[in-house]
């Protein structure tokens, strides 16, 4: 039973690895990709948004986005847990 669980688990988190969420900040100013076991794979940041010179500007919208895509991971990994739960809910 211990060893279905854990091969579940490890299926699941190599399926996370592969899914990938997309998040904007800005009007698409700052673009990150990030998958479902929360690693950040791309930043983007519009040419324009350089081009300002609004450093503090900048910075706001990269915490926006890392926090939404954040926010985005968790609901990917909240989403797959519930299918191999059968929708039993645990606290992540």
């Amino acid at each position: 039973m211990l060893n279905k669980l854990v091969n579940h688990l490890q299926e699941l988190k190599e399926q996370l690895a592969r899914e990938r969420a997309t998040v904007e900040a800005g009007d698409g100013a700052v673009r990150v990709v990030i998958n479902g076991v929360q690693e950040v794979l791309q930043v983007e940041l519009a040419p324009s948004l350089l081009e300002t010179g609004d450093r503090e500007y900048v910075q706001g919208l990269l915490v926006e986005a890392f926090n939404l895509a954040l926010q985005e991971s968790r609901r990917m990994i909240k989403e797959q847990v519930g299918k191999l739960t059968g929708g039993l809910p645990l606290p992540i």
